[in-house]
């Protein structure tokens, strides 16, 4: 089935409105209402020319006349609109739902398998993208599951019975395995062995006339190109 949303766009004289097909952005139907209150939709006072509103009420009938207008233009039902996107350029209006305006809890919106993979997609690309960059230090992941989410979005990495989620595997795929560097290499006569990796703390295990040594270092940005490893002789735990 077809899906639509609308944008609003609140501005200094009118509020317009569109709507968008959302399988590829087409726009079906417009509105321009122009605010009926204050001298093209400002209201001015005589005694500070400094001073310039507007009227509430032209936001809500401006709501109401270019949404109506636009769905009509468009022809569809209101019933398939799947999304509303609220700005305003040069006015105050605040778009908030029933759940904010009562103080209720919002209800937890079910998660789908098209979702979840959608989420691990989206995942993928932007951790691939902010890794890439420089600047870039940490990224913080808010909901950890989705029991009880904020705002009632499932973006947890875990569902709400515990379990992973195709987000959690995006992540673990991306940090333990692709951005993991785990090499073997044969060090020269000098005790030296060369290679390229991702920052981070390593643990060294060299094999040498029978005895297994192991020793850690940490590679930083800015450090030297050379590290000096100490070997320690492994215990024997057989």
């Amino acid at each position: 089935m077809a899906s639509y949303t609308i944008g609003l766009d609140y501005g200094t004289n009118s509020v317009r409105a569109i709507i968008v097909d959302t399988t590829d952005g087409t726009i079906c139907g417009s509105q321009v209402c122009a605010y009926a209150h204050g001298d093209m939709g400002v209201i001015g006072d005589v005694k500070d020319p400094n001073v310039a509103r507007q009227h509430p009420a032209d936001y809500l009938e401006g709501l109401e006349l270019t949404v109506r207008g636009a769905l009509s233009e468009a022809g569809i039902e209101a019933v398939k609109v799947v999304g509303i996107g609220v700005d305003a350029t040069a006015s105050t209006p605040l778009p908030v739902d029933a759940y904010d305006a009562r103080g209720q809890d919002r209800p937890t919106i079910p998660s789908t398998p098209e979702w979840e993979q959608y989420q691990a997609d989206l995942t993928h690309d932007f951790y691939t993208l902010a890794f890439s960059h420089p600047a870039v230090e940490s990224i913080i992941w808010w909901t950890i599951t989705d029991l009880e989410p904020w705002r009632g979005m499932p973006a947890g990495l875990l569902d709400a019975e515990g379990k992973a989620k195709p987000a959690y595997h995006a992540l673990d795929q991306l940090i333990n395995h692709q951005w993991n560097t785990q090499i073997e290499a044969t060090t020269a006569q000098d005790g030296r062995a060369q290679f390229r990796g991702f920052y981070g703390s390593y643990t060294v295990t060299v094999e040498h006339e029978g005895e297994i040594l192991t020793g850690e270092f940490d590679l930083r940005r800015g450090s030297f190109d050379v590290q000096n490893i100490v070997l320690r002789v492994t215990p024997d735990r057989g």
